[in-house]
């Protein structure tokens, strides 16, 4: 199988996890209004954020799930089990005050995997995809596990479900993933999940 083929399959099997987990389904009714902004889901005061979300009637916020890049990064270091959201190497702190933030507001999350850690593709980036596409599905279904609706944070309480995720946002666009073209026996070949 190749390596976009695996990306595919490896966010398809994420996707029915988290909505295998769901208690009851949902069909959406036209168009959500929705709204991405970084700087104010994870950088601001989120009371502040998500009630201004909540004021402007967004029914969805698209908030990047860092895997292993920048100061917000979930794995900057290999986990042990990468499978298990409960590995000591992540850091989900962020994204659970989001989470639930979204939730007391009644904002939906969708989340967007991106980011490659330097520890899965030898320091070449972050939107350069992993080596082994296997971290990316093991590090793909710690999130859906862990944004079950099942899960307790550190304080005891349920972390609320995230039902909506992607994985490099565009992943047909450069600007999110490379290589997009790889030259093999002097013909171009789409590599990225186009």
């Amino acid at each position: 199988m190749s390596k976009p083929m695996r990306l595919l399959a490896a966010l398809a099997a994420a996707a029915a996890l988290a909505a295998g987990a769901a208690s009851t389904s949902y069909a959406a009714k036209g168009m959500q209004v929705g709204i991405f902004d970084d700087a104010a889901t994870l950088y601001s005061d989120p009371g502040s954020t998500f009630s201004a979300l909540s004021e402007l009637r967004a029914q969805v916020v698209r908030i990047s799930l860092y895997w292993g890049y920048g100061p917000l990064a979930v794995a900057k270091k290999r986990p042990r089990n990468a499978t298990n959201p409960a590995d000591p190497a992540y850091d989900w702190t962020t994204y659970d005050r989001a989470v639930s933030y979204a939730n007391a507001t009644g904002v939906q999350v969708l989340f967007s995997i991106w980011g490659t850690p330097n520890w899965a593709n030898r320091n070449k980036g972050p939107r350069i995809m992993p080596r082994k596409i296997v971290d990316l599905q093991n590090f793909a279904y710690a999130a859906a596990k862990r944004y079950s609706g099942v899960t307790l944070g550190a304080d005891g309480r349920q972390i609320p479900a995230v039902r909506n995720w992607v994985a490099w946002n565009e992943p047909n666009n450069p600007a999110f993933l490379l290589p997009q073209f790889v030259k093999k026996k002097g013909k171009w070949v789409i590599q990225s999940a186009i």
